[in-house]
């Protein structure tokens, strides 16, 4: 078998277990987590997509992947940036330990050679590399935080192509993944259902319809008595930035990201000034806005 002449093919195993953990709650329990997180409590997708190709590959990678190497300065770097990492999510001093819980066990493992703690240190690796992705909050229900398992079987993937190759090609392998789970997305945003949709509320007629997400058409929002206003290739963040200046909106589904084309006449008594709070409540209306 071609896995033979590889080290640590256990860790491969625990990458198909953890994934098949992953679709078996997937499929069984879909209506119950359709939400998706990995947008969640981010509002450029744009940037999301940035960051998950090339900025999370690179540091995820030396964080969690770093101290596998033979480089001292990685072997350095990685604990410091998993710190960095746990405070940033919040999620509680006590996670703090965890690093010091894994160079321990590394430490013990090298000195006596028990095999078993060498497992346990990659097992603590990868579930922090799981946890990661989540804040405290979220980690209340299994059913909400289900893709923690494929993440971790991820994790078990990427540690193994790092200890048998090299780290380069861990961060190229995370960034062809991130590329592959964000391709549905992609696809979804840049070719919608583009189809005009007329709708009255409030003594407004409101037509609109969904724009590309690499559509070339200019952003901006053009208004005069007559016409009413004409938001052109904007989200609904975007909309509600422009009126709402420092005011905040937690934009949290895939749908916010999706950019609109969006007339709004008054129907009667001619056209005014939108505020921030009527213009929140006609995207809610049409289903713009939660």
């Amino acid at each position: 078998m071609f896995l033979n002449k590889y080290k640590y093919n256990y860790l491969l195993l625990n990458a198909v277990i953890f994934g098949c953990i992953y679709f078996f709650l997937y499929f069984f329990f879909n209506a119950e987590i359709n939400e998706n997180q990995s947008l969640k409590n981010n509002n450029d997708f744009m940037l999301v997509l940035l960051s998950a190709i090339f900025i999370a590959p690179l540091l995820e990678e030396l964080t969690f992947r770093g101290f596998f190497v033979k480089s001292i300065i990685l072997k350095i770097l990685s604990p410091i940036l998993l710190i960095v990492f746990i405070l940033n999510k919040n999620l509680s001093y006590f996670s703090l330990a965890l690093p010091l819980i894994i160079l321990w066990l590394i430490y013990l493992s090298l000195k006596k050679e028990i095999r078993y703690l060498t497992f346990l240190v990659y097992f603590l690796n990868t579930l922090i590399f799981g946890l990661i992705h989540y804040k405290v909050d979220d980690l209340t229900n299994i059913l909400i935080v289900y893709p923690i398992f494929i993440q971790m079987g991820f994790g078990f993937l990427l540690l193994w192509i790092t200890l048998n190759f090299n780290i380069i090609k861990s961060i190229i392998t995370h960034s062809l993944i991130n590329i592959l789970l964000l391709s549905p997305i992609v696809y979804q945003l840049q070719f919608p259902n583009t189809s005009l949709e007329t709708v009255y509320v409030n003594n407004y007629i409101i037509k609109f319809n969904k724009e590309s997400l690499f559509s070339l058409k200019p952003k901006r929002i053009k208004y005069n008595n007559e016409s009413g206003y004409l938001i052109s290739n904007m989200t609904p963040k975007d909309m509600y930035s422009t009126f709402a200046g420092n005011h905040k909106h937690n934009f949290n589904n895939v749908n916010d990201f999706y950019k609109f084309t969006i007339q709004i006449k008054k129907n009667r008594g001619g056209n005014q000034v939108l505020s921030e709070k009527d213009l929140k409540n006609l995207l809610v209306k049409i289903n713009l806005l939660e």
